[in-house]
């Protein structure tokens, strides 16, 4: 009886798990939401380099250790 619980149990985590994989593999496949990455690919005098997203940069560093660039 307690083994059958146990799995119950897993199979509930399981369950919940696969469903908020499920909606967040639907939400990047359709590009819902702010883009989650790093680093953008931006132009500046002809030349290609990278820039930290900034709304990506709000959720890791608190505000007193953003420097804003113009």
């Amino acid at each position: 009886m307690r083994h059958r619980v146990g799995l119950l149990n897993l199979l509930a985590l399981s369950i919940g798990l696969v469903a908020v994989g499920a909606v967040e593999g639907v939400l990047r496949v359709f590009h819902i939401g702010p883009s989650s990455r790093l680093f953008l690919l931006t132009e500046d005098e002809g030349q290609a380099e990278y820039a930290i997203n900034p709304e990506v940069a709000h959720r890791f560093f608190q505000p007193q250790y953003l420097r804003h660039v113009p």
